[in-house]
């Protein structure tokens, strides 16, 4: 009967590791992303939303769609200068249909933030599957603030 408790302890101990397999396999750790990658989602995603936003609309219309469209990639204060003076926004006209971002090149600078060369491909508005593509180079600035990483800066490069 001495044989009893030692199969109670190996059954235990096998019910635990069994468990803790179990854990770790249904919770694996969280994914830890590099700042730089997180930068590039930051850029594309916004990228995404580009043809979200026309700009020949009413004042307030485009306002609500860049706070809409643009809101979790772009800071504040970008938002409201791009809402004072839709003209400086990024966006969808008449004639430009953005398409997407694409990267170029990314360079982390001493003050910790991104500054970022990317090409916005446009198509033309019928947005045909076979519409010539065309592209423009932009500078973007990222920095990370209290909502994560976020455009603090937009401009066209001539």
């Amino acid at each position: 009967m001495k044989k009893r408790p030692l199969y109670i302890a190996a059954a235990a101990v096998g019910l635990i590791i069994v468990g803790l397999v179990l854990y770790f396999f249904l919770n694996p750790p969280a994914k830890v992303y590099s700042n730089d990658v997180q930068v590039r989602a930051v850029v594309t995603y916004f990228g995404d939303e580009l043809s979200q936003v026309r700009l020949n609309d009413t004042k307030e219309n485009i306002a609500k769609n860049i706070d809409a469209r643009y809101a979790l990639y772009v800071r504040p204060d970008l938002l409201d200068a791009w809402k004072a003076n839709p003209a400086t926004a990024p966006g969808r006209t008449e004639d430009v249909w953005p398409d997407r971002m694409e990267i170029q090149k990314i360079d982390k600078q001493s003050d910790g933030t991104y500054l970022v060369e990317a090409w916005v491909i446009t198509k033309e508005k019928d947005y045909s599957p076979t519409a010539p593509t065309t592209w423009f180079p932009v500078m973007l600035t990222v920095a990370q603030g209290p909502d994560g990483w976020q455009i603090t800066n937009y401009e066209l490069i001539s």
